[in-house]
């Protein structure tokens, strides 16, 4: 019995470290969008605001992709973030 036990010890440690990891490979992935976004952002449309660089470090990947795409055709701020405040 604390063979099987061991192994399901085993089994759940390893499920839970492969879940931990991809979070925070997500989370990375989140983080460095965030920051080349308000890099393009802040290059194009000058000085972002509290407000505006929250907003950007707070989205999604999806969000940030999103704002990503706006961005190369957006001619004003407000245009290229508007998918963070859909």
């Amino acid at each position: 019995m604390s063979t099987e036990i061991t192994m399901y010890t085993s089994e759940f440690a390893r499920y839970i470290g492969q879940k931990v990891e991809h979070r925070v490979e997500q989370r990375i992935e989140q983080e460095t969008l965030a920051r080349v976004m308000l890099t393009l952002l802040a290059t194009r449309f000058g000085e972002l605001s509290p407000t505006v660089t929250e907003e950007v470090r707070r989205a999604s990947v999806e969000t940030l992709n999103a704002v990503t795409e706006r961005f190369v055709k957006a001619e004003t701020l407000e245009h290229a973030i508007s998918p963070l405040r859909a």
